[in-house]
């Protein structure tokens, strides 16, 4: 089953249980769905200013392809394990861009690893493929 046209808005909701931060950004909403959330993930390492990650996920319009996350609040960021800049590690599964898209704002992505192999035998349900990103992402930045 293919996942095209991004995270279904229609299934927000159910995301929301495990994060109730979430939001759409509605400048990339299309057809029912969007192609851009962003939500606060926890700081358990106290590498943050203030406690939390704010996170864009970039799930490029395709549910089939491992999504990019970009850190927004970056200048809270007081270590930087596994971020970034945006458009430079050279990783080959690195999809991320220099600015966060659509918009002139520097990009810094959380490096994800490999993790295209888990992802890929996730149940094709976006929210199981979102959920099980997101937790992949919040142990990485807490780990």
């Amino acid at each position: 089953m293919s996942l095209q046209g991004g995270f279904p808005l229609n299934r927000i909701s159910e995301l929301r249980v495990d994060y109730p931060s979430l939001k759409v950004v509605r400048e990339h909403v299309s057809n029912g769905c969007t192609r851009m959330l962003v939500v606060s993930l926890p700081d358990n390492r106290k590498r943050t200013a203030h406690g939390v990650y704010k996170v864009a996920i970039d799930v490029m319009n395709d549910l089939d392809q491992v999504p990019v996350s970009y850190v927004l609040n970056i200048e809270d960021v007081q270590q930087r394990r596994f971020i970034i800049a945006g458009g430079t590690s050279g990783a080959r599964y690195d999809q991320s861009q220099r600015t966060i898209p659509g918009t002139a704002k520097q990009a810094w992505w959380i490096c994800h690893g490999n993790f295209s192999s888990v992802y890929s035998v996730l149940d094709s349900d976006p929210v199981v493929r979102i959920g099980g990103y997101l937790n992949h992402i919040i142990s990485l930045l807490n780990g």
